[in-house]
Parts: C-alpha cells; sequence; structure tokens
C-alpha cells in the first residue's frame, strides 16, 4: 500500500486511524511525504521492529522546488490520491480507495525504488 502525503505529518494522532486500515488489510505500507516530523517517524520504526504494521516512510529530498511534481508523480504511478488541503483530503480521512498499489518498493538510505504501480496507463500516458 502507498500513501502519498503533501502536508507536514507532524503528530502520530494523525496516522493512527491509517496504521489501523493498514493492520486490517494485512500489508505493507510505504509513506511519501514532504515532512514527516520524528515523533510520527519513530512510531512507525516501533510498529515495523515490533511487527505490528509492516511500514517504511521517504521524506521527498527538496529539489528546487519540484517536491509537488515528485509526489505527484508517484501517485499517479501508484494509483494513490494525494492527501493534503489542496485536494481537500486529510490524514483522519484517508479511507482504503485513497491508498496506491505497487507490486514491490525498495528503500534504503539514498534510494527508493517502485515496480509495479497500480496506476491507471490512461493517466499515467497522460502525466508523462
Amino acid at each position: 500500500m502507498v500513501l502519498v502525503v503533501s502536508d507536514k505529518i507532524d503528530h502520530i494522532q494523525n496516522l493512527l486511524p491509517i496504521l489501523e486500515l493498514v493492520k486490517k488489510a494485512k500489508k505493507p505500507l510505504v509513506i511519501f511525504s514532504m515532512d514527516l516530523q520524528d515523533e510520527p517517524a519513530s512510531t512507525l520504526v516501533y510498529n515495523n521492529k515490533k511487527g505490528i504494521v509492516s511500514c517504511a516512510a521517504v521524506n521527498i529530498p527538496w529539489a528546487g522546488g519540484v517536491e509537488q511534481d515528485n509526489l505527484k508523480d508517484i501517485a499517479v504511478m501508484t494509483g494513490a490520491t494525494i492527501v493534503d488541503n489542496e485536494h481537500m483530503l486529510t490524514l483522519p480521512q484517508v479511507r482504503m480507495e485513497h491508498f496506491g498499489r505497487a507490486r514491490f518498493t525498495k528503500v534504503n538510505e539514498f534510494d527508493t525504488s517502485i515496480v509495479g504501480g497500480g496506476g491507471s496507463p490512461e493517466k499515467i500516458e497522460e502525466r508523462i
């Protein structure tokens, strides 16, 4: 499951309903964010280490103002809905249909790879 968040994630309370959805779905989660703060990040690490929810988080690097474009690319490629005020979707409002999909993701300190995104081929072509 892929979640794309443009707004700052600064309180774990905003992520708890999402973690419950992911736990019920019994699938791993990757969160792509503009700004994931320490408190929610440490909770994700704890959940991952304890096997409660398999998850990873990627902060989109600041790259000359193209961060929003990068998030839009990820959302289109995976079929996710961007969570932000512009799209009038907040973290507590996220439902299963807002998550994107990927067959495989690999996240390490320097690189992130997404393989087999569940985005619509037509929307991907339109975005290109």
